[in-house]
This record gives C-alpha cells, sequence and structure tokens, in this order.
C-alpha cells in the first residue's frame, strides 16, 4: 500500500502531466482516505490530497471537490485551499464539508467572496460570529439564505445588521419575523421597519396623504404582527402579548382582526396572560361545558361578552363546536 500510495503522489506532483491520471487519483482518493491507514500512509494519503488542490487544473480540483465535498477524512489544508477555489468548488462543499472547525468557518465569512458567502450561508452549524460576518459582508441573496437556515441560530446582532442593510427587502424581512429565535426587541423593530416602508411606499408611489398613509402602514403593520404570532410558539407568542398589552395595543379591534385571520390562539393567550395562567388552561376551561368558568375568565380579562361570541363564532365556524 505505503508503494502504491508513493506512487499516487507522485501523479499529484507532476502538474505538468496526464490530466486524466491525475483526475483518476482524484476520484480514487475518497476510498484512500477511509480505508484503515498507518500513520505513513495516512500522511501520503493527505499529501496527495492537498496537491491535488493545488492542482493547475480545473477538471482535477473539481473532481476533488465532487468527490469528497462530505469526507471527513479530507485534511485541513486541501478543504481550506478548496473552500477559497472560485473556479471549481460548487456550492455543496462549503454548505456540508465536515472538516471545517469553528474557528475554520469564522475565517471563512470573513473572507470569502459573495458567492462563497451564499453557500456557506446555508450551512446548519454555523458559530456566531460566521452569522455576524456573513450578515455584514455577504450581498443580498446570502443574506437571504441566511435568514432561512433555521439549523443556525441567529443573534439579535445579526438580526440589526441584517434590518440596518436590507429592510427594504420584503422577502428577508418576511423571513426573518418568522424565525423561532427572533428576541421580542428584533420582532418590535421588524414591525416597525415593515410598518415605515408600507408608509413610504404609499406616500412616494401613489400620492396617498400622510395621514391616510399611516393608516393604512398602521393595518398592515397589524397584519404582520398577526402573522407573526401564527407562525410563532406559544412562549414567543406569550412574551409578545405581555409587551403589546403593557404598551396598550391589545385592543378589541386588533382581536377582532386577529380572530378574522384564524389567530384565535392570540384571544387564548390574552386570556391567559391577564387571568396569570398556562394557556393549556385557558383552554381546557374553553372545552368545559360550563360556559360561566369560561365568562369568568373574560370577565377578568377585562374583553367583554362580545369579545366571547365573536371567539365562539369563529370556533363554530371552522372547528367543531365546543359548547
Amino acid at each position: 500500500m505505503g508503494e502504491r500510495l508513493r506512487g499516487l503522489l507522485a501523479l499529484a506532483i507532476e502538474s505538468d502531466g496526464d490530466v486524466h491520471a491525475r483526475r483518476a487519483v482524484a476520484e480514487e482518493l475518497r476510498d484512500i482516505l477511509e480505508a484503515d491507514l498507518s500513520a505513513e500512509q495516512r500522511a501520503i494519503a493527505n499529501d496527495i490530497a492537498i496537491q491535488l488542490a493545488r492542482d493547475v487544473a480545473n477538471a482535477v480540483r473539481r473532481t476533488l471537490v465532487i468527490r469528497l465535498h462530505d469526507c471527513r477524512f479530507l485534511p485541513r489544508e486541501a478543504a481550506m485551499r478548496l473552500a477559497r477555489d472560485i473556479e471549481t468548488r460548487g456550492e455543496t462543499f462549503l454548505a456540508a464539508s465536515p472538516v471545517f472547525s469553528d474557528q475554520d468557518l469564522i475565517e471563512l465569512a470573513g473572507t470569502l467572496d459573495p458567492h462563497g458567502l451564499r453557500s456557506l450561508a446555508a450551512r446548519p452549524d454555523l458559530p456566531q460570529e460566521a452569522t455576524l460576518h456573513i450578515a455584514e459582508r455577504g450581498d443580498q441573496e446570502a443574506a437571504v439564505v441566511l435568514s432561512r437556515n433555521t439549523g443556525t441560530e441567529l443573534i439579535e446582532p445579526v438580526y440589526d445588521v441584517l434590518i440596518s442593510r436590507f429592510a427594504s427587502v420584503t422577502d428577508l424581512m418576511d423571513n426573518l419575523a418568522a424565525r423561532r429565535d427572533a428576541p421580542l426587541t428584533i420582532l418590535k423593530k421588524l414591525l416597525d421597519v415593515i410598518s415605515d416602508a408600507v408608509r413610504d411606499h404609499l406616500v412616494s408611489e401613489h400620492a396617498l396623504g400622510p395621514d391616510l398613509a399611516a393608516y393604512l402602514a398602521e393595518d398592515a403593520r397589524r397584519h404582520s404582527l398577526v402573522a407573526m404570532m401564527t407562525r410563532a410558539g406559544d412562549r414567543q407568542v406569550e412574551k409578545l402579548v405581555r409587551n403589546l398589552d403593557g404598551r396598550g395595543e391589545i385592543t378589541p379591534v386588533f382581536l377582532l382582526y386577529a380572530m378574522e385571520q384564524g389567530a384565535t390562539r392570540i384571544f387564548e393567550m390574552v386570556l391567559a396572560v391577564r387571568n396569570n395562567l398556562s394557556i393549556e388552561q385557558v383552554r381546557l376551561t374553553i372545552q368545559d361545558p360550563d360556559s360561566r368558568r369560561i365568562m369568568r375568565l373574560v370577565d377578568r380579562a377585562a374583553l367583554g361578552e362580545a369579545m366571547l361570541k365573536e371567539y365562539r363564532k369563529f370556533i363554530r365556524r371552522h372547528q367543531e363546536p365546543i359548547w
């Protein structure tokens, strides 16, 4: 095995030799790297990979990328070289290679070209510093990819950078609003951005007066908020309800609008928050045949019987009757 590996290494070094022969070595390299090798043999196999990653022929390097994009035995030096190889690396290598450490990913995110950042943004295991580099250096497409990457947690500074750089990109803002790791402070900023963008568009493109534009923008903000809360988990909805309620924004108009959109959970969560109960306890009370129990919760929440009737109407229209 050792003699054969030395022969393959000699082929890999001959950059002015037969390209087809070096491609054949690249094709075979994965099987070699994944074999049970001695320390000496492993060192030679790693040297082969490094030499092929430096090869002058694109076809050789491209073969290496295709064959070894998810090989965990590819030596780091070869992997980092291929990661920066604009001509041959493709999208899969940066997104899938298991070789890179967190520090490698941070280094790549701080130095890669825009196309490379788009590919890197799809990795499900990005460290926080790497996501910040992508947010700061990546183009719009990289930012959209990152916003859709639910396998990687985004920290608040990343949200801040993306909102600052791409506030006018509606799809990107919608993606951020739909993420389950979005902090409450970020959701509030997103709502303001969405509202401002709508208002500015109405004034500049449709020559509406500022009062009417503000009214329509607030309607768009309400729609965005309900959409966010529909997609969010119970804990995030609870935080939003507490925050909105503290600012006096849980109004009858807002709740009626939410129920018209099918977001009955918002009504349930308001009952839970104002009665200091869990949403599960509220749901059990709603299902209780004795309607006096739910009325007590409604009264304590200062929502009124009319609001409960609207809730019941929606439930009966869209679900099995519960009373």
